[in-house]
């Protein structure tokens, strides 16, 4: 199951998202087909006793803006057709490559202080780091 969360941080916040290698193929099928056909797709994170429940929302728009929160956990990641093929061929590379563990950090600019970066991991975090310490 495709875990994730938002890590609060004063300089440096990230948008963490955990799974395995069939998760992380499934999230890279989603944005393809984000990009094929432009219909939104959501995402919920279940929410746990340390957890909140979190929503993501892929939209796909001519004007990508990066990730964004909408209100309390929810957030919507708004990207091109081209950016979110783009991503995707990077989330596959991480779910089908040899090593055991690794990560993408996707970003549309690293310019924009209201972006906040995705953080695809594969074997590199506990659900730990997703336990709402705040």
């Amino acid at each position: 199951m495709l875990r994730f969360d938002f890590l609060p941080s004063d300089f440096h916040p990230r948008f963490l998202m955990l799974g395995e290698r069939e998760d992380l193929s499934e999230l890279a099928n989603r944005l393809e087909k984000l990009a094929r056909d432009g219909h939104d797709q959501e995402l919920k994170q279940p929410a746990a006793e340390d957890r909140a429940e979190a929503t993501l929302t892929l939209s796909r728009s001519a004007e990508p803006a990066g990730l964004r929160r909408c209100a309390g956990d929810c957030f919507a990641w708004v990207l091109s057709a081209e950016l979110a093929n783009d991503f995707a061929a990077e989330i596959r590379a991480v779910a089908e490559g040899t090593q055991p563990a690794g990560s993408a950090v996707l970003t549309v600019t690293q310019f924009d202080l209201e972006e906040i970066p995705v953080w695809v991991s594969q074997g590199e975090f506990t659900d730990s780091y997703l336990i709402n310490k705040f």
